[in-house]
C-alpha cells in the first residue's frame, strides 16, 4: 500500500543447468500479486467455488470462504482464508486434485512470503513447492535439509 501496489517477477533455469534428480522439476518460479487485479483473481477463485459448490463436501469447501490472491497458470489458486480461527492463513487451492489442496502455506501473507522468498519462490504450482514441506503436512519450511540443499543447488546463500 506504501511502496507498490503490484510485484511481479519470473524466473526460469537456463535449460542446460544441471539439477539433481530431487529438484528436476524445478526448472521456473515467481509470483505475480497484484491489488489491481484483486477482483479478478477472486473472480477466478469464485468461479472455483461454483465449481465446487458443495461446502459439506471436503474437497469443495476447502475452496470457501477464501480470497483469491495469487494465480497459478494452471488454473489453482493461493487463497487468503477468511474462516474463523483460520483468518489470514494462506492455503492452495487445487481445481484437479492436486497433492497441495487445501494445504497451508503461511500463517498469513507476510509469514508465507517470508517462508516462500528464501526459496526463490518455487511454482507456485504444488508440485513445486511441496518438497519444502514436511511430507506435505507443514507450512513452507525455508530453513530445513531440502531447502538448504536446492539453495546450495541454485548458489543462494541467505543474509545473515
Amino acid at each position: 500500500m506504501e511502496c507498490s501496489r503490484s510485484v511481479d517477477f519470473r524466473w526460469q533455469l537456463p535449460r542446460d543447468f544441471l539439477l539433481p534428480e530431487q529438484f528436476r522439476e524445478l526448472f521456473c518460479g515467481g509470483f505475480s500479486l497484484s491489488l489491481e487485479a484483486l477482483p479478478e483473481h477472486e473472480r477466478g477463485r469464485f468461479s472455483g467455488e461454483q465449481t465446487f459448490p458443495d461446502p459439506n463436501d471436503p474437497y469443495d469447501v476447502v475452496w470457501h470462504q477464501k480470497l483469491g490472491v495469487i494465480p497459478v497458470m494452471n488454473g489453482d489458486y493461493l487463497g487468503i482464508d477468511l474462516r474463523a480461527g483460520h483468518q489470514g492463513e494462506i492455503v492452495y487451492l487445487s481445481h484437479d486434485d492436486g497433492s497441495g489442496h487445501g494445504h497451508v502455506l503461511g500463517a498469513d501473507l507476510i509469514d508465507f512470503l517470508r517462508r516462500w522468498t528464501p526459496l526463490g519462490c518455487p511454482g507456485p504450482e504444488d508440485w513445486q513447492w511441496l518438497p519444502f514441506t514436511s511430507n506435505g503436512t507443514t507450512m513452507l519450511d525455508p530453513d530445513g535439509e531440502t531447502a538448504r540443499a536446492w539453495r546450495e543447488t541454485l548458489g543462494l546463500e541467505l543474509p545473515t
